[in-house]
């Protein structure tokens, strides 16, 4: 009897589709909200930082697009604040913080602040902040301030942020993932 020898057969694996974890649509009012946070990031951000001489509390950068329950994660994803009026008052806070120290000339910006802003795949925004600052050297003791030769050590700042938007338009989550 002749029968044809068998041979092994290679196939691969049956490819399963995966449910594409894209962008969620949005409601018209809820994509123009996203395109506001967008813009109010790219624009607001190194103004916020450079001016040093504006009054009043510093505002809020896509303030307007805050949920009443924004939280802010940390590097590890631990919920830092909670609520849109704790957000708001932390930010006031660091930016006011940085503003007196510039004030002080012993602190300057060396460039204006350049933010990054991207669209993630699962509709996420990315924003990178980088500030360039310049530290003067103390003077020492019993001479002028002016008398440090100009020397100074420069200081970056590179920070890297994750809004995460709600189906409404309103930032819902800002995580820290670097600093």
């Amino acid at each position: 009897s002749l029968t044809a020898p068998k041979q092994n057969v290679k196939t691969s694996p049956k490819k399963v589709a995966k449910k594409s974890q894209g962008m969620p649509p949005l409601a018209d009012n809820a994509a123009s909200a996203f395109y506001g946070i967008i813009r109010s990031l790219h624009n607001d951000l190194p103004s916020i930082i450079a001016e040093t001489e504006m009054i009043g509390p510093p505002q809020t950068p896509a303030g307007e697009f805050l949920a009443d329950s924004i939280e802010l994660r940390g590097l590890l994803g631990e919920v830092l604040i909670r609520g849109s009026d704790s957000y708001s008052r932390l930010f006031g806070a660091v930016i006011s913080s940085l503003r007196a120290a510039m004030k002080t000339n012993r602190v300057r910006l060396a460039a204006k602040p350049k933010p990054t802003i991207e669209i993630t795949p699962d509709g996420s925004i990315k924003m990178n902040l980088n500030v360039a600052l310049w530290i003067d050297a103390p003077s020492f003791l019993g001479q002028p301030k002016s008398s440090n030769g100009g020397f100074g050590v420069p200081l970056k700042i590179e920070i890297t942020s994750l809004y995460k938007i709600d189906e409404t338009g309103k930032i819902s989550e800002h995580q820290i993932l670097e600093s």
